[in-house]
């Protein structure tokens, strides 16, 4: 856990000492800046949200409860749900795309909406061996 907090602390220091010097040294216009700047903001929002869950995770009551059968439950029923909805989002977006006869994009989504379902079995497949 010590590591994991120290590893976060370092990456927060990290990646606001990056975007500051991308903000202030480098030209926004550029891709570097750009992708500097972006990449800073990342990686503190991502350090930022470990060391604040193994926080949370040290709490009992947290652990508790996030743990609880009900709770998982729910949130498996909410992830069946979203994947749904991200199915229906995914096709609307393939559609509008082909209407503004943007194909590229149209056939990468359509290759993600493709791909989508043999990953799901794959997953549960290896995930129904290991449990």
């Amino acid at each position: 856990m010590k590591v994991i907090r120290r590893m976060s602390l370092v990456g927060m220091f990290f990646g606001v000492i990056v975007a500051i010097t991308a903000y202030f040294s480098l030209d926004l216009n550029s891709l570097w800046g750009k992708g500097l700047l972006i990449g800073g903001v990342i990686i503190t929002m991502v350090s930022y949200i470990l060391f604040f869950y193994n926080r949370l995770m040290r709490d009992r009551d947290f652990k508790k409860e996030m743990f609880d059968e009900r709770y998982v439950m729910i949130k498996e029923k909410t992830g069946y749900l979203l994947l749904f909805i991200l199915y229906f989002l995914l096709s609307v977006a393939v559609a509008t795309f082909l209407i503004l006869d943007y194909k590229v994009p149209a056939a990468i989504i359509a290759g993600i909406l493709f791909i989508q379902p043999l990953l799901l079995v794959i997953i549960s497949d290896r995930l129904d061996k290991v449990y």
